[in-house]
């Protein structure tokens, strides 16, 4: 079974494909690492999505893929990584950004300007196959012009300064009761202020045929098109498209300032979850080609047939950086000091990346942070090696503190264990060379 998420700050769209390719489609809150803990995210996974799956089914699940947005960074992608294993320890997790997802979704195989306009916004030039080009939104503070947090933004800061009809701003307190206190608690002391911005997109929505809304959402949506999607080169050549709830709803406005701008508009949706699934039930080619290292008794031995994403996700943790903890025991074991054993950083294993990794004494050794202190973790890190021990290998644990602290009594403990196993050899019966 495949999981697809499409999450943005408000809204989680979730699609579960069942082995018969049946889609089975679930709705929760928004998820943001930028906003979020693992612990929160775990949380919110467990409460609002996992009640509404059969119990046996999330057990079944074989591969995760969550589009999402704040997901950009690779510290931000191992929060939610870490957040879903809590909750799903035996599947393979991709997280990516909510724009390749659009991206993927509305053009699949083909080139174009893609933009997101929800509660916050982003836009990209998609080559087919990969996001070429991205220019940074920054954020509902310092940018995010066009998407529903600005629009709300704008539309708020114009009630509490007394700058709209009056008649307007009547009808705005009598549907929400808001005082001054309520909307600056709201933005600068709660969590998810951009949520609560954007909520009040319903009510502009609502009120477009008032001369000041449209002015207002014209001027956001001109902002924009200058700011982005006009500083894409070919940007008059090449069509857009747009997902999210604000560019559905305020389609017209939209489509009336891209044609001023000479942008011409292909497609609106107001969600790519549908996309994302037809794009994921359409076989495509592994990224390693033909006759990779996963085939064969190099993969099977060496990597235990661990699946192209998972390469691909140990190639990413590869470039980001590493704890302290990590650093230091990486510079003990690097370049065969320990025992003279080759071990590897971020290595592949079955559903699985080991933090460090000998092949020749079939010994993992993994460096926790404090999350792995939670009892939902520990049972996790549990199923882990109990998985992992089916391959014959052994796994050892250190605290960051134990590394960072007490790097002997490590050392000592290391050395101990691989003295005591012996080497395994190749199928070849030559030892694997790194």
């Amino acid at each position: 079974m495949i999981l697809i998420a499409d999450s943005g700050s408000t809204k989680t769209d979730w699609c579960l494909i069942d082995n018969q390719k049946k889609i089975h489609q679930y709705s929760t809150q928004g998820i943001n690492p930028y906003f979020q803990s693992v612990e929160q995210i775990s949380k919110s996974i467990k409460s609002e999505l996992l009640t509404q799956l059969e119990s046996h089914i999330s057990h079944l699940i074989s591969h995760i893929y969550f589009y999402g947005a704040g997901c950009g960074a690779d510290s931000k992608k191992k929060i939610v990584q870490n957040a879903l294993m809590l909750n799903f320890s035996s599947a393979i997790i991709e997280v990516n950004t909510d724009l390749l997802a659009a991206a993927r979704a509305l053009c699949g195989s083909k080139s174009g300007i893609v933009a997101i306009l929800g509660t916050g916004s982003n836009t990209c030039y998609y080559d087919g196959a990969t996001i070429i080009e991205n220019r940074a939104s920054l954020g509902f503070i310092l940018g995010d012009e066009g998407s529903g947090a600005t629009i709300g933004k704008k539309f708020i800061q114009s009630y509490l300064n007394k700058e709209m009809p009056a008649d307007l701003s009547t009808r705005f307190f009598e549907q929400f009761q808001l005082s001054l206190d309520d909307i600056l608690d709201s933005i600068y002391k709660k969590p998810m202020p951009n949520r609560f911005l954007a909520s009040f997109a319903k009510f502009i929505n609502q009120n477009l045929k008032d001369q000041f809304v449209q002015a207002m959402v014209t001027n956001c949506f001109e902002d924009f098109f200058d700011k982005h999607i006009c500083k894409y080169e070919k940007h008059k050549e090449i069509k857009l498209c747009c997902v999210g709830s604000i560019a559905f709803y305020f389609s017209d406005i939209l489509k009336a300032v891209a044609e001023r701008k000479g942008v011409t508009i292909d497609k609106i949706v107001e969600t790519p979850i549908a996309g994302l699934a037809l794009y994921h039930l359409t076989p495509s080619p592994s990224p390693f080609g033909e006759g990779n290292a996963l085939e064969g008794n190099r993969g099977e031995n060496l990597f235990k047939g661990a699946a192209p994403i998972i390469f691909e996700n140990a190639h990413q943790l590869r470039l980001v950086d590493s704890t302290k903890a990590e650093k230091l025991l990486w510079e003990v074991l690097r370049n065969r000091k320990m025992e003279n054993c080759k071990f590897r950083r971020q290595h592949p294993i079955d559903k699985f990346i080991a933090d460090f990794y000998c092949h020749e004494k079939q010994l993992i050794i993994e460096v926790d942070g404090g999350y792995h202190n939670e009892e939902e973790q520990k049972e996790h890190d549990e199923s882990r090696t109990q998985i992992i021990n089916e391959h014959c290998i052994t796994v050892i644990r250190f605290t960051n503190d134990e590394v960072l602290y007490n790097i002997q009594l490590v050392v000592e403990k290391i050395s101990k264990v691989l003295n005591s196993k012996p080497p395994t050899p190749s199928p070849n019966g030559e030892g694997i060379k790194g």
